[in-house]
This record gives structure tokens, sequence and C-alpha cells, in this order.
């Protein structure tokens, strides 16, 4: 039995009982590494457990097989379950940031905005949690990818507090963005104001910090409760933006094209303000799961657009 479709007939659909799944992306998890992991005399290097990096899981992706993109199979156990998670790791990955989100993780799994920090501090145990989509060199085939990085992570790759030196992110934009905009000044008519360039036109890339031996390098974080972590670095930039050669990062037109896409349908599905619904009062920090109205947020701050 067949029926010819009337598209007036949606009018019998209940618009209110549909699910909005929202947007989806694969997962990059950045780690931090674990000096307990240290390999003894004789035995194998752990990689990404002792070492930090980025991992990707197999259950994110459709059977892709990374190893021409120099990513090594591997996998670690959940603090969650307890069962082996198996994907893709890499020491260092090549990105086009294009929009990132932040709010406050707190204890009893309650969430606040990142505005609302004088809340989170009050609901206690705040640490700092931040998703960023990307584009990665050689995976570009895959789309968008989301990374995420927490606590001190995160930091270091923004650049802020004690990072602001070292910071990812800072440092792109203090070196190679910069550049660009001081050469687009140039080019630009007299009394025209020159547009800004943001992130997300140039590559950047990111690693795990490690010594001069090649070891992975740990930092002492924590005012109370102490620990030691890999943070992520930037790697390959200049030390100032003159000694910047453009090309070395620009990503070209076609690239540049498809991340302007991507922004576009982050601000029409409200991905950024998804993470300002947070209703601390009504819902305990947990953010409601309906579609979220698109508002006037700002999806070029990292650059300083």
């Amino acid at each position: 039995m067949s029926f010819s479709f009337d598209p007036q007939a949606v009018n019998e659909v209940n618009q209110e009982s549909i699910e909005e799944s929202g947007l989806r992306f694969p997962g990059i998890i950045f780690f931090s590494g674990d000096m307990g992991k240290k390999p003894k005399k004789n035995q194998s290097d752990p990689g990404m457990v002792w070492r930090g990096g980025f991992f990707i899981s197999k259950e994110s992706l459709s059977g892709d097989d990374l190893t021409a993109s120099g990513w090594t199979e591997d996998s670690f156990i959940s603090q969650g379950n307890g069962e082996e998670v198996e994907g893709w790791s890499k020491h260092e990955i090549t990105i086009m940031h294009i929009a990132r989100r932040r709010r406050w993780a707190c204890a009893d799994k309650q969430y606040f905005a990142w505005k609302d920090s004088k809340a989170a501090q009050a609901a206690g145990s705040m640490r700092g949690a931040q998703q960023s989509i990307v584009l990665v060199q050689g995976l570009e085939h895959l789309g968008p990818f989301c990374l995420s990085l927490s606590g001190h992570a995160q930091m270091a790759f923004n650049g802020e507090g004690d990072y602001v030196q070292t910071g990812a992110l800072s440092n792109h934009r203090r070196t190679v963005i910069q550049k660009a905009n001081e050469v687009t000044k140039e080019a630009s008519p007299k009394g025209v104001a020159a547009k800004k360039w943001d992130h997300y036109a140039f590559w950047l890339t990111v690693g795990a910090a490690s010594d001069a031996n090649g070891d992975p390098k740990f930092t002492e974080v924590g005012k109370v409760k102490k620990s030691q972590v890999v943070l992520p670095v930037p790697m390959g930039l200049p030390g100032t933006a003159a000694e910047v050669k453009l090309e070395d990062y620009y990503v070209g037109p076609a690239m540049l094209s498809e991340a302007v896409s991507i922004l576009g349908m982050l601000q029409d599905e409200g991905w950024k303000e998804a993470w300002n619904n947070f209703d601390a009062v009504a819902t305990n920090g947990v953010a409601s799961s309906s579609k979220v109205a698109v508002v006037a947020a700002n999806y070029a701050e990292e650059a300083g657009v």
C-alpha cells in the first residue's frame, strides 16, 4: 500500500513531541598525562597515557583508519566505568580554531554559564570546561571535530592566568593574527578602517608539552589539591609577529570559506548560546534540553574582533 505525500498533513504532527538532537561532532580529548605511567627500564613507551596528547575514540568515527594521517592506535581505561576505550592518539595536531564555548562544572554535576563564576564558586569544586570546534589538518575530509579541554589545560590552550605568555591561542594571536592584521591595514585604502582576521584563517599546531630530552613536561597545578599535569602548548610559532611568514599558516580561500560556513551553522543552531542556558536556581545548574534561541553572542571573541 502506498499513499501520495501531502506536505500539509504535517499539521497533524505534535511539534512539541519532536526531540531535537542538536549538533553532534566527533570528539577530540586532550589528555594531561600521568607521571605514574613513566616506563621502567626496558619497558615500552606507554605513549599518550604518560606523555599526554590528543585522542579520538573509534566509536565517534565510522570505521575510519587514521594511520595514514599520523595517528596511532591507542586506548585508555575509563575512570567512569573501568572499560577500555579504543581509539587514535597523536602527540600534536594542527588545527583551524573556529569557535569555542565555555562553562563551569561544579560539585554534584552542577553546571553554570561562564559569566556566572560567582554562583559556580558558591557551588564548590568549580572547574572550567571548554569545547572548541576545529578542523584538523590531514582529517579535513571528516569535517569539524569538537576539541574538549578542562581545568588548567583549557587555560593553557587559551593563554589565560599564568599562561598568557605560553598559551596556544594567545601566542597565535600575538604573532600570526597580528602580522595578518598589520599587512591588511597597510593594504587598506587610506582613511578606511581595515577589517581584522580571526584564528580560523590560519593553521595552529598544538602539542603536549615536553622537555629538552623529549620526555613529557609536567607542571604542578592547583592551590589546595595539587597535581602534576602535561599542558597543551603552541608549536612552531615564531617569537614575534615580524618573523611570521603568513604563507606558512594561511589556510587558503577554500578552507576559509568552509570555516565561515561552519561558523554560520553554529550560529544558526545556537551552539554557543546553549552553554549560556543554565538556570542555577530552577534547574540546579543543568542546561535546558530545548533548542536555544540565537542571541547576539560574539563568535569571534578569540581574536578580539
